[in-house]
């Protein structure tokens, strides 16, 4: 039969609500007889409702999720109708129309149910009526027990096999779970469950691939981070590790479109924010290092003493001083490093150990010259000034 008029449903859901949700009791015989007929009327008229949230999905999705989200209220009023009229110790309800009760909320999964595969994301994205779930909890917590043994009897860290089981169970208890998160929920645990040998290192990859985007997740994969961190190690060191995770993070597949927390951020894209802030933070270090030796560097230049000759008639001069024995002859390599240290020449702050140790061996004629003509006007300055010229050294 084939619903022609878009009130109907709704006429039909209006009924429902007031014959199946009414808390008041009347004349039991009375009730049986209305509960046997309507359902008995409903059950004739569910084709034509199938076609006509199908039409109506065709013409206005929004149309369409409006009219089932209308049967998902309906289906939760009753449901907890049916519990209170259950547990009600003053009222007593007759098995016929429970049973009765059970058909209607069992018709108005039937046409949601129908609906899905002409509109899967949508229908996807519906909540789980009440009813439906309490019926799916029993398999998903035998299933959260299985996980929980897999885990006790796993070589995986005890802190993320905790938050998984917290954030699974505290998944059943939201307000509302849509038909897509319990199925992410269930295909997760099921992918877990089949993994033959599980480590901490296979679950967090896992979990990452899973969009398992928990605060807890995060906080607990950067608590385990700064342990791995080795305080003593370089910053180069530091950088090669931060830059190793950015490039594991980007070769993870993800498995999932769907989010643990639809309205959070991806917890791949969180994983791959926080090591590249690192990466970037050991390199404003490493180049705060690099200006803090350049500066030390050049304070130490500015330190040294500057010499009037040139590195090569340096050279000569400290081998005159070995040479004559003011200086030790041993370890010269130190004594010409002393030199290049603390003294500098006007075109050379840097004077190599290894260049001047050579210049002071392979001479130049000029540089001689040069050498010679100093220690003259030395001796003609000791001359000068201290009366030594009419005296001869014995």
């Amino acid at each position: 039969m084939r619903v022609q008029k878009p009130s109907t449903l709704s006429v039909v859901l209006r009924d429902i609500e007031i014959l199946f949700c009414s808390d008041s009791s009347c004349n039991e015989k009375f009730e049986k007889n209305a509960y046997k007929i309507f359902f008995e009327s409903f059950q004739m008229e569910i084709s034509g409702f199938k076609s006509y949230l199908i039409e109506s999905i065709d013409s206005s999705v929004t149309l369409g999720r409006f009219t089932m989200l209308q049967m998902l209220i309906i289906s939760n009023n009753v449901y907890w109708t049916l519990l209170r009229k259950s547990k009600k110790k003053s009222f007593h309800l007759d098995a016929q129309v429970r049973d009765v009760y059970i058909k209607t909320l069992y018709a108005i999964e039937e046409i949601i149910d129908y609906c899905e595969p002409f509109s899967k994301e949508m229908v996807s994205l519906l909540p789980i009526s009440d009813f439906k779930l309490s019926t799916l909890k029993v398999n998903y917590n035998s299933s959260l027990y299985e996980l929980k043994t897999k885990f006790a009897i796993s070589d995986i860290d005890h802190e993320v096999s905790e938050v998984v089981i917290y954030e699974l169970k505290k998944l059943l208890i939201r307000k509302e779970i849509t038909k897509i998160e319990y199925s992410y929920a269930t295909e997760l645990i099921a992918c877990i469950l089949k993994t033959e040998i599980l480590d901490t290192s296979k679950i967090d990859n896992l979990l990452i691939q899973y969009e398992f985007n928990s605060n807890l997740f995060y906080d607990y994969f950067v608590k385990k981070h700064d342990s791995i961190i080795n305080p003593d190690s370089s910053l180069h060191q530091h950088l090669d590790f931060f830059i190793s995770m950015e490039e594991k993070l980007n070769t993870i597949r993800n498995y999932s479109n769907v989010y643990l927390y639809p309205n959070q951020k991806s917890i791949l894209e969180m994983l791959k924010s926080f090591y590249k802030d690192k990466r970037e933070a050991a390199i404003q270090r490493l180049e705060v290092r690099r200006a803090e030796v350049l500066d030390g560097k050049l304070l130490k230049d500015n330190e040294k003493l500057t010499l009037n000759i040139s590195v090569s008639q340096f050279a000569l001069l400290i081998r005159l001083i070995i040479d004559i024995g003011l200086l030790p002859k041993d370890n010269m390599r130190n004594t010409f490093n002393f030199f290049t240290t603390h003294f500098r020449t006007p075109s050379t702050a840097f004077i190599s150990t290894d260049s001047i140790l050579k210049k002071s061996t392979d001479v130049e004629f000029s540089t001689a010259l040069k050498v010679k003509a100093l220690l003259l006007d030395m001796v003609n300055i000791v001359n000068a000034n201290h009366n030594a010229s009419h005296y001869k050294q014995s």
